[in-house]
């Protein structure tokens, strides 16, 4: 018996103390955070090589999408906004782009439906300095909105520009452009999936941005009353040294060039200690298993009790902030047969003046070799 199964099955002996945990004190509680600290990272590596319109003609309009990969995130949750880093060519005149969040349709692809738009608004962007300027924009609209579907995307309408290329806007993206050092890399069999999409003015159809798989847009939403965990590896397959990443790798890690493989949490109860723990299961549940609600917040959900989920490790969030990164774990201690798996955090926060108050997370999946 190896000594990473050996740490599984002692893992998979403490699953039960969870599962005792949950039953033993009840309605789960969903604590409120501080909307500086809870904001969801975007799904992307620091390592933008790009800024697109997409392969639209001239300056004419173009509908963007980014569809939030499965195993980035996967569960209901509360959203308050959205997160997007937007490049002007000439910041003096505004801009006003239209964020969207969209279902999932056929094959991963945009729901452009009606039923398929869960919120759509219109934001400004730049009119302000001039000349060439890039910014981070965080738009949000009042009341958290429930998220009605497991995995979403969100769309940007970049608005027609006569002036282009002096002046029009574009969005930040790692894009998977043959030989750019800073490309996404991804190991077979997982380097084909596409999550960025377009639909110039001009087009009825909805395709697959630059027609390449892999490209990332710098957009998310963003999430307020929930917490969201996130995969990371520590890697050496940008050449650089062991460094860490968020994005597509972290989903693929790879035992045989030394990856390791964390968690960051985001999002946590001002003033309150909790423990937070990582449970771990081989599939998601076809429903997932609801828990009643406390008055006035919302549902919560374990995606996958169709599965035993066993415990991973725990750590106690920044009680300040509700932040943790937990010690990243080689890979190659993971057996073959458990490199597929999906992750969930249960968050417990102790309270000596009311009902003891729990949490989950979103559930991140790993697709490793």
């Amino acid at each position: 018996m190896t000594t990473a199964t050996q740490r599984l099955l002692v893992y998979a002996a403490t699953a039960a103390l969870s599962a005792t945990f949950v039953a033993a004190h009840g309605t789960f509680v969903k604590p409120c955070f501080n909307a500086e600290d809870a904001l969801a990272g975007v799904w992307l590596n620091p390592k933008v090589n790009g800024t697109v319109r997409g392969s639209v003609v001239g300056g004419e309009a173009n509908q963007l999408y980014l569809m939030d990969p499965p195993l980035n995130h996967t569960g209901y949750e509360d959203v308050i906004g959205y997160r997007v880093t937007l490049q002007d060519e000439e910041a003096s005149t505004p801009e006003f782009v239209e964020l969207s969040m969209v279902r999932y349709a056929k094959g991963g692809y945009p729901d452009e439906t009606p039923a398929g738009i869960i919120h759509k608004a219109t934001y400004p962007a730049f009119g302000f300095f001039s000349g060439q300027l890039s910014f981070d924009f965080i738009y949000t609209f009042g009341l958290p909105l429930t998220l009605p579907v497991v995995n979403h995307g969100v769309g940007l309408l970049l608005p027609a520009n006569a002036g282009w290329p002096a002046d029009g806007a574009t969005v930040h993206g790692q894009l998977n452009v043959p030989g750019d050092p800073l490309r996404p890399r991804v190991a077979k069999p997982y380097n084909s999936q596409v999550w960025s999409f377009e639909r110039p003015a001009r087009k009825l159809e909805v395709r697959p941005l630059h027609a390449r798989a892999l490209d990332t847009l710098l957009m998310t939403t963003i999430f307020i009353t929930d917490p969201v965990v996130q995969t990371y590896v520590i890697s050496d397959v940008y050449g650089n040294g062991p460094e860490k990443l968020f994005g597509p790798e972290s989903m693929h890690p790879v035992a045989s060039q030394g990856d390791e493989l964390g968690f960051f949490l985001q999002g946590g109860n001002d003033g309150q200690t909790g423990v937070a723990y990582f449970l771990v299961s081989t599939g998601l549940a076809a429903n997932p298993f609801q828990f009643a609600p406390a008055s006035g917040n919302d549902w919560f959900y374990l995606e996958f009790i169709g599965t035993m989920p066993v415990l991973l490790m725990t750590g106690t969030p920044n009680p300040t902030h509700g932040r943790l990164t937990t010690q990243s774990i080689p890979f190659s201690w993971f057996p073959s047969n458990v490199q597929d798996f999906w992750v969930q955090v249960l968050l417990h926060y102790p309270n000596t003046t009311g009902p003891i108050q729990y949490t989950l997370t979103d559930a991140v999946g790993v697709r490793g070799l």
